[in-house]
This record gives structure tokens, C-alpha cells and sequence, in this order.
């Protein structure tokens, strides 16, 4: 997940949260810890209502599971298989333009 969510920053990601909150937006930053900042944010909480947020911040110890764009994932398996052993940079690969299609993926 590591090499993964870096590689997701300007993309939109649908996030649940341990409490059954959705949050949906794109992903402006993110740590080693998982803390993510958003951005253009729409929040559904357990009861299925929604607000509205410019920004959010998440801790990562709060999410439960990811939705990660296809590209992503491709893309961060491209720059791991070009990497040397313990070489941790990676490339800018990301190109820009609208989101393809979601895969759910449990953390």
C-alpha cells in the first residue's frame, strides 16, 4: 500500500472509515501513517447523510478500507518492478485527466 497510495495523489478515492462513514474526494496528500488530506470532499456518514467539505484531513488510523483508481495501481507496480533494491524514489509518471474505473481493495 505503501508504493500504491503515493501514486494516488490528484485521483479520486471513495475511503471508509471504521465508524461506516464514506468519504469521497480527491487525495491531495498522504504519509507513511496513512493520514490523507482531500480535497472537494462529499462525507456520507452512517446515517446516510452527506455534507460538503473544500478540504479534509483523515487519520489513517480511522480508515478501513480503500478504493484505489486502476491506473494507480498500474502505475505503482510499473515503478517497483523499474526500481533497484532499496532505491524509494519514484518517477513522475502520472499523467493528468478524469479518474478510470475503481477497484475496492481491503486494507
Amino acid at each position: 500500500m505503501k508504493q500504491v497510495l503515493p501514486n494516488c495523489v490528484n485521483y479520486f478515492m471513495v475511503v471508509t472509515l471504521k465508524n461506516n462513514s464514506t468519504v469521497q474526494g480527491v487525495l491531495k496528500s498522504v504519509d507513511a501513517q496513512m493520514n490523507m488530506e482531500m480535497a472537494n470532499v462529499k462525507v456520507i456518514d452512517s446515517d446516510n447523510q452527506p455534507t460538503f467539505h473544500d478540504n479534509y484531513s483523515l487519520q489513517g488510523s480511522t480508515v478501513s478500507s480503500i478504493r484505489i483508481p486502476d491506473k494507480a495501481i498500474k502505475e505503482a507496480t510499473l515503478i517497483a518492478s523499474t526500481l533497484s533494491p532499496g532505491d524509494s524514489s519514484s518517477p513522475a509518471m502520472r499523467e493528468s485527466g478524469g479518474t478510470d474505473h475503481l477497484r475496492y481493495n481491503e486494507l
